[in-house]
Parts: structure tokens; sequence; C-alpha cells
């Protein structure tokens, strides 16, 4: 497998560059220098939390032995457990579940991937390791590192910028430009239209996702309850999370779509029906 063979030879390349024998790499470790020595020459498909404790005696982050670049937007895990406990939340995420069924996504994922879904898979237990991963990254289109890793709670804020057709999400932390997002505003119209329609004679979910039009990774997804609330996700990976009070709701969606008029009509019976 690539994925496995690439960390290793990072790893290696890392581990030249301090200078390190594999007795010295033991003692920071805790492995025996035969073991090691084993390890770097065979590749095998490890378990991620050996792909950390490596990382962390060589004094370089995940995103070194992954060679991804991922800025400031993830938060590494510190442990196996802590990665596992991050992939389960990723699969979880993946599909929208909008009847609030248990394990709804990873069973569905499950099923695409044609794998036989168990009970330790309920139970949050898997054998993460770096082959295991790379299926799931390839199957789901994203990245290893952002499969076993927590997104920053960005304390950003959002733009909204229309130009012709378009409509641009910009989403900045202070002065820097975190991600930008490009909707196609004509298309998010009769797409709110439908959602709401949809919830009115009840045939349709709560949940609607809007993909960025250069990037299918890329997805603004609105959610009706208690409030209306707006989500900016990345390759599975939420960065932006906003949620507006429902006398609000009109203004929120005019701006995201090209509907230049409102959605009150929608919002008004949808508050009569909700009220009873």
């Amino acid at each position: 497998m690539k994925l496995r063979y690439d960390v290793w030879e990072r790893l290696k390349k890392a581990k030249e560059e301090k200078g390190l024998t594999y007795r010295d790499l033991s003692k920071l470790t805790g492995i025996s220098h035969t073991a090691l020595t084993t390890l770097f020459s065979v590749k095998p498909n490890c378990t991620v939390g050996r792909i950390i404790e490596l990382c962390k005696a060589l004094n370089r982050d995940l995103s070194y032995a992954f060679g991804e670049n991922t800025g400031k937007v993830l938060i590494y895990p510190e442990t196996e457990r802590e990665a596992i406990n991050n992939f389960w939340k990723q699969i979880d995420s993946y599909y929208m579940n909008p009847k609030g069924r248990k394990h709804y996504s990873r069973k569905k994922v499950y099923r695409s991937m044609g794998k036989a879904y168990y009970r330790a898979v309920g139970e949050d237990n898997i054998h993460l390791s770096l082959d295991v991963l790379e299926k799931f990254s390839n199957h789901l289109k994203i990245s290893p590192l952002n499969l076993i890793s927590k997104t920053y709670s960005l304390g950003g804020r959002l733009h909204f910028r229309k130009q012709n057709s378009l409509v641009y999400l910009h989403l900045q932390d202070g002065k820097t430009e975190v991600a930008t997002y490009m909707i196609d505003g004509d298309n998010a119209r009769y797409k709110v239209e439908d959602w709401l329609m949809g919830m009115l004679v009840g045939t349709g979910g709560r949940v609607l996702t809007l993909t960025d039009i250069n990037d299918k990774q890329s997805k603004v997804c609105l959610e009706w309850g208690d409030s209306l609330i707006l989500r900016l996700e990345k390759n599975g990976q939420e960065l932006y999370s906003y949620q507006s009070e429902k006398d609000k709701a009109n203004e929120l969606l005019t701006k995201i779509s090209r509907k230049e008029k409102g959605y009150d009509s929608y919002l008004n019976l949808l508050e009569e029906k909700e009220n009873g």
C-alpha cells in the first residue's frame, strides 16, 4: 500500500536528519532496537498509534509523516485511542442523518465499501492500521490525516459576496482567509425553495446541502430545527458553524442565494405549521 511505504520513508528520513541510531530511538520510544530495525526495513502495516509514538520521539508532527500540508485547520491526535475516536466521528458525519437513526452514516459507509457491519464497529472498535486508513481514505475521498484529526473551532467571521450568478462565502480568521466557497446562486435559490416546500408538505428532510461548484468536498449545509444552522464543511471536516434565530432566517437564506425578495412566504407558512 502506498500510504504505508510513504509514511515509513518520511520517518526514516526524519531519523537520519536527527542523526539517531536505532538504539537512540529505542531509548526514546521504549521499543527494542531490533524491533525498530525491522520496522524501518520491512515497512509493515502497523497501527496509527505506533506512528504517533515515533513522530513524538522524532519531534515531528503527523502532517510530516503523512505528507499533508494542513495549515492551522487540524488538531492531530496524541494517542491511538484519540485517533480512533476522531475516525469514528468523521465516519458518523460523512452522511447526513435526517431521522436520527443510530449509526446511520457508518452503516452506509460500510455498505458502500462492501464491508460487513459487525458489533465491534457499533462499539467504536477498529484495528486502525495504515492500510485500513488508506482504504477508507481512498473510498471517502478524505485525506488520511483528516480522518484521524479534529478541526479547530475557529472564531472566524463569514462574509458573503455576490457576483453575477455566483455567491461567495469567505471564511476569515482575523485577517487570514481560511476558506472560500463558491455557490451557484440561481441553483441555490431553487434548492432552498424545494427544501422549504418539502418541509411544509412533509416530504423533505431538515438538512439542505449546497456544494461548491469547483470542489465537491466543500459543502455548505443548512439545518432547520429550533433555529437555522449554517455549517461549512471541507473534506468531511466542519470548519465553521453559525446559528441564526428563525426570525432572521430569511436574511441568511437570501444571502446564500439569488432570490431577491427572499423566502418570507415559505417561512411564515412553516412557522404556522410548526406552531400548530
